[in-house]
């Protein structure tokens, strides 16, 4: 994963922890916060899993760039995401019963394998949830 600078320049994770462009948009500790973990190496694993989320999309060759190219996030974009990820453990912190939160789900195939997770499950309805960058007008279209 690489992080657009709002020059423009393309960082690696831990070049934007020391960017003095990005750190004027978010102060350090926060950006630091929000890349955490973002640079681990991940092991091959025998056969790919990939998530749900990210094979569904009205354009095929977008999920086909987004799964075969170098992921490129802006700042905005990462803020977004952590903001959605905080509100989304909020959510499910306080739900009760195991059972209803963070369901796992995955789907074999012979050459690799589709994986998900439900947000929240209540009274056999499942909900997902979903943050924006700003709030609606009118409802979005699915």
């Amino acid at each position: 994963m690489r992080l657009k600078c709002t020059d423009g320049t393309l960082h690696s994770v831990e070049d934007a922890k020391a960017c003095p462009n990005c750190i004027l948009v978010l102060p350090k500790p926060i950006l630091h916060s929000l890349l955490a973990g973002r640079d681990r190496v991940r092991t091959p694993k025998a056969k790919p899993a990939y998530g749900v989320g990210g094979l569904v999309d009205e354009c095929l060759r977008k999920v086909y760039y987004r799964l075969t190219e170098e992921e490129i996030l802006d700042l905005d974009k990462l803020w977004t995401f952590s903001r959605g990820h905080a509100i989304h453990e909020f959510i499910t912190r306080t739900l009760e019963d195991k059972k209803e939160k963070e369901i796992f789900v995955k789907k074999e195939f012979p050459s690799f394998d589709v994986i998900g997770f439900i947000d929240a499950m209540y009274e056999d309805t499942l909900y997902e949830f979903k943050t924006t960058t700003s709030i609606p007008t009118e409802p979005q279209s699915h």
